[in-house]
């Protein structure tokens, strides 16, 4: 019996939109930004996730497998062809090669640790942490898809104080909104390993760190402080991007510590502030 291929294994492609998708989508060409009207977009939000389907698309030169019924950023790329972060993943593009490595804490389906892996030096590390099996299997099909599987080691894991393990609450329709803080009970709690920074990026070769991206639910704090409290003053990160808009569940303000340490702002919008250090 031949078995029919999964989103797991079958060719880029075989998920490309059907004409059924465009019409229900009212979308002739998904490679491009094609924000629908409010109606539009709430019909098509409504038959994304009650019909689970997967899309195949082209995204900022990227390949990517996009399953918009369970991740809140698929459904954005699918639905308009935008994901939000457009200005910041340029940022990334055109500055990261003036540093070292990336770190990309809280890969998710790895958009950030593509454009990194295609814009490094040979050589340079791309390091990503994701705890979430089902997220990780996504992140490795758009790494063998973009072929840079050689240039980006996977962390399976969340990174947090100690090592160990952590309970994270996943909402059911945004596998990338999966947090440490369950802000509604219908929300699915999951158990997951957690690793400390600064040990396993030893562990890895990886000191003194280059571009650092950091986008974790509310949970920053306790994930890159306490690097920046162990690790002596020429290992730590000379940019930083770090996601802000969940501030509120820090313990320690993160923005504050960094401006004491000598970082500069370099960038903000609702979500997200960037700091340099040189």
């Amino acid at each position: 019996m031949t078995l029919l291929p999964n989103a797991e294994t079958a060719p880029f492609g075989h998920f490309a939109p059907d004409r059924a998708a465009r019409l229900i989508l009212g979308v002739s060409n998904f490679d491009v930004p094609h924000r629908r009207w409010p109606l539009r977009r709430k019909v098509g939000k409504f038959w994304l996730r009650r019909s689970s389907r997967i899309f195949d698309l082209h995204f900022h030169g990227l390949k990517l497998r996009l399953h918009p019924a369970s991740n809140v950023g698929d459904e954005g790329i699918v639905l308009n062809g935008i994901h939000g972060e457009e200005d910041e993943f340029a940022i990334v593009r055109d500055r990261v090669s003036d540093y070292d490595n990336f770190i990309d804490i809280g890969a998710n389906i790895g958009l950030y640790s593509l454009i990194a892996a295609r814009a490094l030096p040979a050589g340079r590390p791309v390091v990503a942490f994701e705890p979430d099996p089902q997220t990780v299997s996504r992140l490795e099909t758009h790494l063998k898809f973009n072929q840079v599987s050689d240039r980006v080691t996977v962390v399976r894991a969340a990174v947090g104080e100690e090592a160990g393990e952590l309970t994270l609450y996943r909402p059911p329709f945004n596998i990338g909104g999966t947090s440490a803080h369950k802000r509604f009970d219908h929300w699915i709690e999951v158990r997951y390993p957690v690793v400390h920074l600064a040990r396993k990026l030893n562990e890895l070769g990886v000191q003194r760190l280059g571009m650092l991206k950091i986008d974790i639910e509310g949970f920053e704090d306790r994930a890159i402080m306490p690097f920046m409290e162990e690790s002596p003053e020429e290992n730590w990160p000379r940019y930083i991007l770090i996601e802000v808009c969940h501030r509120k569940f820090w313990k320690q303000d993160v923005i504050e510590s960094l401006q004491s340490r000598g970082y500069r702002e370099v960038f903000r919008n609702t979500r997200n502030i960037h700091f340099t250090k040189r």
